[in-house]
């Protein structure tokens, strides 16, 4: 409760991507475990959502990624940070959003403390939703109305089917946005 009241008095935006492996599982090969891969594209498109934030609302202003040092994923946030932060991957408009990714201790660090509550409670609506149950959760109701902005998202399998198209696309020597009509546009230049 009482973070919740610390997310609801700052007036902070939070930005949630959240996706099902289920989802993803028929665009890779049979047996594949894509756990890595479904951390790196819900990273990749919160880095976008964050970067248009900043870029309309705080105009020169550079974040700081904090992830936990703990977190089994911590290479695969590294790697992303990285390619968003070369402006070869991403555009330049992109990558000037960041400053840098820091590792830290969830215990004593209450960005990721944060962190992993909205990430439970948006995975929690999403799996709610797919259910057919739009009620909130008691938490999220507690921020809705407050100054916190909260965008949550979900990859669906359209959005995996633009990614395969992508991919093939690019195989083929085609450009690799041809067909592609989903967000997943403005992941690369």
């Amino acid at each position: 409760k009482r973070l919740c009241e610390i997310i609801r008095d700052s007036g902070i935006w939070v930005v949630a991507i959240g996706g099902l492996i289920e989802d993803i599982k028929p665009f890779l090969p049979p047996g594949d475990v894509p756990k890595g891969l479904l951390c790196n594209l819900c990273l990749r498109m919160a880095l976008v959502d964050i970067s248009a934030i900043v870029r309309e609302r705080y105009a020169g202003a550079k974040v700081t990624l904090f992830y936990d040092h703990g977190y089994d994923f911590g290479g695969e946030v590294v790697r992303v940070f990285e390619t968003f932060k070369d402006g070869i991957h991403t555009s330049d408009a992109i990558a000037e959003c960041f400053e840098t990714a820091e590792p830290k201790d969830s215990r004593d660090c209450i960005p990721l403390q944060t962190a992993d509550f909205i990430a439970y409670e948006t995975m929690k609506r999403i799996d709610g939703l797919r259910r057919g149950r739009g009620d909130l959760r008691k938490a999220l109701r507690h921020l809705h109305g407050s100054d916190t902005t909260l965008i949550m998202e979900q990859f669906t399998s359209d959005i995996f089917a633009d990614m395969a198209k992508m991919i093939m696309n690019r195989q083929s020597g085609r450009h690799p946005w041809e067909g592609v009509t989903s967000k997943m546009v403005d992941i690369l230049p």
